[in-house]
């Protein structure tokens, strides 16, 4: 396991942290910009996403777009951000993905300077309701990084049995990227 998502699992308390289970992990190959995760199991109440990840392109910071089961429409989001010195909010309805905005470092970032988050979705086996999503993610790059705090709403009642995540609009996930997806049980 990554580091930080150590970090991450290890802040959560021991009952909880029973309750998640490892579903599949991936990394970024530097030759890719997406990632998917298929053939979710329906058996858990909850899932939950966590990165830590770098993109090639040639920006300091980088969105990735999240899409479910191959769907390219019905998406919308909401987005509460900061840099340390100012603060913006932001949504957007009628899209084709979700974006977390700055949720990755590019490759302008200072080396080794990545962007991290956890990504909760609710309900995701459900047939009878639209699926919403929360993240928490930024990234530092010394001083001068973002924090988000983001929501999305997929408006189907399908079930989600894949997830891709794909960097920016031209890059790749560097080798160094690793995404974690867990399985949430419920009470």
């Amino acid at each position: 396991m990554a580091p930080i998502l150590g970090i991450i699992a290890s802040s959560q308390t021991a009952s909880t942290l029973t309750a998640f289970e490892s579903i599949a992990t991936a990394t970024g190959t530097g030759s890719s910009g997406t990632i998917t995760f298929s053939s979710i199991p329906s058996t858990y109440q909850h899932l939950q996403l966590r990165w830590i990840s770098r993109s090639s392109r040639a920006v300091t910071a980088d969105n990735m777009r999240i899409s479910f089961n191959g769907a390219t429409s019905t998406y919308a989001d909401h987005i509460l951000y900061g840099d340390g010195a100012t603060a913006a909010a932001a949504g957007q309805t009628a899209l084709t993905y979700i974006t977390l905005q700055d949720a990755t470092t590019g490759a302008n970032a200072t080396a080794n300077i990545m962007g991290v988050g956890v990504l909760d979705i609710h309900d995701y086996a459900s047939t009878t309701k639209a699926k919403t999503l929360r993240s928490f993610h930024g990234n530092d790059r010394n001083g001068a990084g973002v924090i988000a705090l983001s929501s999305g709403l997929w408006t189907t009642t399908s079930a989600i049995n894949s997830i891709s995540i794909v960097v920016g609009s031209t890059g790749n996930f560097t080798t160094a990227t690793s995404f974690a997806l867990y399985g949430i049980k419920g009470s």
